[in-house]
Parts: C-alpha cells; sequence; structure tokens
C-alpha cells in the first residue's frame, strides 16, 4: 500500500487558528498553522524559531491581506486564538 493511500496519523495532521497578535507596531488577524507534533499552541510559540508565521494574514487598521507575514517573536506581547480557520492560501491554490 503506498503513502498516498494511509491516512496521516493524529500527530501529523494540519489544524489551523484564526489569531489576533499583538505586537509593538500594531494588531494582526490571520491564520496560524499548527503541524507535526505540537498539540498546543504555546508549544509552537516556544519553539526556538524567532518567527511567528501568519497566513492568510493583514494588520487590523488594514483591509489588505498578504499572502502570509513573518512577526519577529521578539515583537510579540499577545496572542489571542479567537477560532479555528481554513486559510486561503493562493500559491497553494494554484497547484493542479
Amino acid at each position: 500500500m503506498g503513502l498516498e493511500n494511509r491516512e496521516r496519523p493524529m500527530s501529523r495532521r494540519l489544524r489551523w487558528f484564526q489569531v489576533r497578535v499583538h505586537t509593538d507596531e500594531g494588531v494582526y488577524v490571520g491564520s496560524l498553522r499548527l503541524s507535526g507534533s505540537r498539540s498546543a499552541l504555546s508549544e509552537l510559540i516556544d519553539t526556538g524559531r524567532h518567527y511567528l508565521t501568519l497566513w492568510d494574514a493583514a494588520r487590523e487598521d488594514e483591509p489588505v491581506k498578504e499572502g502570509f507575514v513573518a512577526l519577529h517573536k521578539a515583537a510579540i506581547r499577545l496572542v489571542e486564538v479567537v477560532g479555528s480557520a481554513e486559510p486561503r492560501i493562493p500559491a497553494l491554490e494554484a497547484r493542479p
């Protein structure tokens, strides 16, 4: 049986959250992806990576959305989960 026929184990499934991230420069709203063996948003924030990536994101005071925004963790003051999400990612939609 090929890998394409197997269901991904629970630990490998992607989960998306709609979040509001308060930074030194303003508030951003977007989708955050939790993947792999991470079971909590705090595990993603506590990793050694310096940036948090938001997909389908925008500054709260601007109508323009970006495909993704990378926010340096040192500038983040608060992350609020406002719901679950499935972001619209144009680069992924273009794949055959």
